[in-house]
């Protein structure tokens, strides 16, 4: 009875809508590319707006929204630069949302 609980509690876990800091650190980066479609159709204030409200829906892990929301008392170059050293940290092989601030076109 105690391996099938053990076997049972990554699929609970899942259930109930945990995530790891590394989970969330992924859906902060990869928000520009998950977003879909209507967050590439609209003019790019829209966007980040837009970006900002899927990662807000996305993300369950308590340390990685804290991450986030640190974000919004820097400037964009800040933001893609600690974007940046913690996707390496964290072993991700980049981060759209960091490349989105480096670029001012998007922002």
């Amino acid at each position: 009875m105690k391996k099938l609980t053990l076997a049972l509690l990554p699929l609970a876990l899942a259930l109930l809508g945990c995530q790891s800091y590394q989970d969330g650190l992924a859906a902060i980066c990869n928000a520009p590319s998950t977003c879909g479609k209507p967050c590439q159709e609209v003019s790019p204030d829209l966007r980040v707006e837009m970006v900002s409200r899927h990662i807000n829906d996305s993300v369950g892990n308590g340390e990685a929204k804290a991450l986030y929301l640190s974000l919004a008392g820097m400037a964009p170059e800040q933001r893609a630069v600690l974007l940046k050293q913690e996707a390496a940290k964290n072993g991700l092989s980049g981060c759209p949302l960091a490349d989105m601030f480096a670029s001012p076109r998007q922002q």
